[in-house]
Formats: structure tokens, sequence, C-alpha cells
């Protein structure tokens, strides 16, 4: 979904509708290059030389070459759209803090698998936690495995490291954040001794 509101933004401005398209199958016709109608009529899903079928949804995937089980229940479908909604929410800060860890790379530069992948993943490290109380968020390490597998599957071995490096140096400035003592100031107490300190100016 990410992905497809990376190339069409408009259709982000009617999420409902989005999701709609994109579970009935309309949105995935024009995206999946590598759908084939066989003879018969029906749709068949490949991806790559080894034939191996991924998941489209309702209007292809629903026919019985795609296997059930394949096909998203209720709880994964809301899942998956309270992530892109919260990454709509959140997408000029989020593209931020990713522009601010590309040293002499521009964001538009990166290929929209990384891109997808790299806003998902940040948006689970950032902003999750405190928006999306229906589902339990995974640790940190869990958000950048599998967003690495992610960049791995749809890109390459080296679209993985790319975004593996990303992901964890926000990880760790979300901890340092997260874990930074606060100084807290001190209240003098006639207890102290000696005269109070100066009061500071207004």
């Amino acid at each position: 979904m990410i992905f497809q509101l990376d190339a069409n933004p408009e259709a982000g401005k009617e999420p409902e509708r989005f999701f709609a398209e994109f579970w009935n199958g309309s949105l995935s016709r024009e995206a999946l290059a590598s759908v084939h109608t066989t003879a018969d009529g029906a749709d068949t899903v490949e991806v790559g030389d080894d034939g191996e079928r991924a998941f489209t949804p309702l209007r292809l995937g629903g026919r019985a070459e795609i296997p059930p089980e394949e096909i998203p229940d209720d709880k994964t479908r809301r899942f998956s759209q309270s992530l892109v909604l919260g990454v709509l929410r959140h997408r000029d800060e989020i593209d931020r803090c990713i522009s601010d860890r590309l040293r002499n790379w521009r964001l538009t530069r990166i290929g929209a698998v990384e891109r997808a992948v790299l806003r998902l993943g940040a948006y689970e490290l950032a902003f999750e936690k405190d928006e999306n109380t229906e589902f339990e968020k995974p640790p940190s390490a869990v958000v950048i495995n599998e967003a690495v597998d992610l960049a791995k599957y749809f890109g390459s071995n080296e679209s993985g490291r790319f975004v593996n490096g990303i992901l964890d140096a926000i990880a760790r400035k979300m901890r340092d954040q997260r874990y930074r003592p606060q100084q807290q100031s001190r209240v003098w107490s006639p207890a102290d001794g000696g005269d109070a300190p100066p009061a500071p100016r207004a």
C-alpha cells in the first residue's frame, strides 16, 4: 500500500476508498507487472524467475489458484491499514527523520521499495507505540529485522543492508531520547545552610 501511495499520492486523500480498491484488487492489477491471463481467463501472479507466487488482493487472489490462507483476515487488514494511516499522518516527520540519516543522498533518489520500507519501519519505531493501542508493538529489533526481510525480498541484499543501517540509527536515537537522564532543577532548602541561590533572571 505504501509503495502504491508513493506512486499515486492523490489516492491517500481518500484512504477508505483506497483500502477498498486495494483489497478488491483494482489497484493491484495496475501495480503488478507480472499478472498473466491464462487461456481460460483466470489471472495468475508470479514473482521472479522461480515462479514463486505472491499474495494479491481479493479480485486477483480470491480464486482457487491462490491458497485461501494467503487472503488476509479482518484483523490483518485492520493492522495493515493502521500502519498505512500512521505513515500518512506523519509522513513529513518520517521523511525528515530518514533524510537526517542520509549522507550525500536525497530521499527522492532512493529506490521506491527502499523508501516504502523505510517509511513503514520509521513509523513503527517512532510513532506506533503512542497511537496503535489495538495491537501490541513489537520490539525495535523485530521491526528492523522485518523491514530488512521486506527490503531483501522486494529489492536486494544491498537494499537490506541499507534499510538496516538507516533504521538502526533511528532506533538508537529513539533509545537515547527515551533513556537520557533528565536534569532536575535543584530546589534550595534552609537545611542546605547558607544563603538561598539567586533567583533566575526573567
